[in-house]
Parts: structure tokens; sequence; C-alpha cells
């Protein structure tokens, strides 16, 4: 295999950024508890306790990662009760998924002083959403049902259908077979009756992000992520974050990169030097057609040495 080359062209080379050095700064990371949170090592570049992106996400924690509740003008209360689910939903005593949402009940049994008015206000705010998780059957016959209905209602247990319980049965998968659709249709027919609403963050889905943004990389990011032939979510900045401990990082980045719009997508230019093309090569002034054929492309430069590698084996000379 060829040799790890040590010198690698980094981001800020590619955007034409200067990135001053590093300071061997120790970096304390606390959570809102006050609890001191261990630096972690999220995949991609990260130098002495400072990450270099930031990721959009209501799922994950870091001093690098920015909420929905950071964005959104929320209380400290109101923080601390999104961390609160955020730190106890991938738990299994609240659920069999790897993330559950967690009733009225829950959050007091975490914090008696919780309200069911603070929970209503952060579903209003958009942070929260009510999913209907428990229900009985009243009644039904055999007559009254479609055939997704009754396989649904096989699944009932004491006379009762949890949402979770479905959600790893397979039947609905290989069927397609819709679990909400169902839900509201026997619903409608007041044949099930909802006795639990639990409540979850409303943005779940990890690779979108948060309000369209994945992920916002720094210049002195040592990578890029995979550029894909649908495009994604993330973004570049030009500008740089000097702080002196995670919350500062954190609150800098806030306000002079993300509320002053400071931040875009890679240019056509940049697609090429991330995948190693020449930055003047020839392609489709749209973007959506440009990403599709960089994304579908291989990385140029790593193909060139894997070739090369095969031909000094000699393997091509020894034929006859």
């Amino acid at each position: 295999m060829p040799k790890y080359k040590k010198h690698k062209l980094k981001l800020s080379n590619i955007l034409g950024v200067e990135v001053q050095k590093k300071t061997d700064t120790q970096i304390i990371q606390r959570d809102l508890f006050g609890n001191i949170v261990e630096p972690k090592s999220m995949s991609l570049s990260s130098t002495n306790g400072f990450n270099d992106y930031f990721l959009f996400n209501d799922l994950r924690n870091g001093h690098t990662t920015i909420h929905s509740w950071d964005i959104i003008e929320t209380t400290q209360r109101q923080k601390y009760i999104c961390l609160l689910l955020l730190r106890n939903r991938r738990k299994n005593h609240y659920g069999k998924l790897d993330g559950n949402p967690l009733s009225l009940e829950h959050f007091q049994s975490l914090d008696s002083s919780i309200k069911q008015e603070e929970i209503d206000e952060l579903v209003q705010l958009g942070i929260l959403k009510p999913e209907e998780y428990r229900f009985v059957v009243k009644h039904h016959s055999i007559y009254d049902l479609t055939k997704n209905e009754e396989i649904l209602l096989s699944f009932i247990n004491d006379s009762e259908i949890i949402v979770d319980d479905l959600k790893i049965q397979r039947v609905f998968k290989l069927k397609r077979i819709s679990i909400k659709e169902i839900i509201k249709s026997l619903k409608c027919k007041d044949i099930i009756e909802c006795i639990e609403v639990r409540y979850d963050f409303k943005n779940t889905k990890i690779s979108t992000g948060l309000f369209g943004i994945n992920r916002i990389f720094l210049p002195s990011s040592d990578i890029f992520p995979t550029l894909v032939a649908s495009d994604t979510n993330d973004f570049i900045t030009l500008k740089t974050v000097e702080a002196l401990n995670s919350n500062d990082f954190k609150d800098k980045f806030i306000k002079e990169i993300y509320e002053t719009r400071e931040f875009r997508k890679i240019t056509k230019s940049e697609a090429c030097l991330i995948q190693g093309f020449p930055e003047s090569f020839k392609l489709p002034e749209s973007r959506a057609r440009w990403m599709k054929l960089i994304g579908n492309s291989v990385s140029v430069p790593v193909i060139d040495q894997l070739c090369k590698a095969i031909i000094d084996t000699g393997v091509f000379g020894n034929e006859e």
C-alpha cells in the first residue's frame, strides 16, 4: 500500500484562509448541571479540546453541539428541561427503542418541580412534540377491521397497545404499513383510546440537522465530509473563533457566525479541490448538476496513488 503522506491539504488551504496556530489551553467542558464532560473526538478534526466544526442536533451533546434551545429564545429553566430529556431518553427503562419519549410523570420522577405548563411551552416553541404512546382497546369486531388493522391489533397486550412495541415489529416495514395511519383509523372508529402521552424532541432526524443546517466547519478543520450527489446540509465559515473556554467558544460561534449568517455552502471550485480535481475543471453551471457529478466521483489523488502502487509491484511486467 502507498505510504501515508504527512503533508495534506487542509480546509483552510482550499478556502484561502490563514489560520493561527492553536494554543495549548486546557478546555474544561461542563453541562447545564455543572458536571464535567470529558472531551470526546467526534470523528472529525479536534485540537486541544475544541472541535473544528459545530453540529446542529437535538439528540447529541457536546461543547460544539448547537441545540434548537440554543438558537430559539429560551430561559435557563427551559434549557434545563431539554437537557434532562436529552440525558435520559436513551435509558432502557423508558422504552425499548434507542431513544424514547418521556411522559410528564417521567419528567417529575427526575425533577418533581416540573409542571405540565412548562412542557406545553416547549411544545409551543417547536422544541418538543407530544406523542400518543399508549392506547387501551375499547372494543372491536373482526368485521370492523381492515387487514392492516387486524395486523396491528394482533399485538394487543393486556388490552393495551404501546407504539414503541409496534415499531420493533418487522411486519410493518415488510408490508409497508404506516403505524401512524392505522392508529388514526382505529381512533376514528372508536376502537382504541389514548391513555398516555409522552414528549420527545421535534427534530429527531440526525442527518437533517436543525433549520436546514447539519454542520458548520471552521477553516481550521483538517477535513471536510464526504461529498454526495444529493448535496448536503454541511456549510463552511471563513471566520475563526478565539475563546477561553468551551462556553465562550459556543457563545461566540452563535453570535459571530450563526446569527450574522457568516457561513455558506462550498463553491464549485472548492468542491473540485476537495475531490482532487483542478480548480478550473469544467462542470455544468447548475449546482444540482455539478454536485451530482462531483458527489458520484472519487477522490482523484487517492486513486492516483493506488494505481501507481499497483504499477510499482511490477504485476503488469510479468505478462509474456
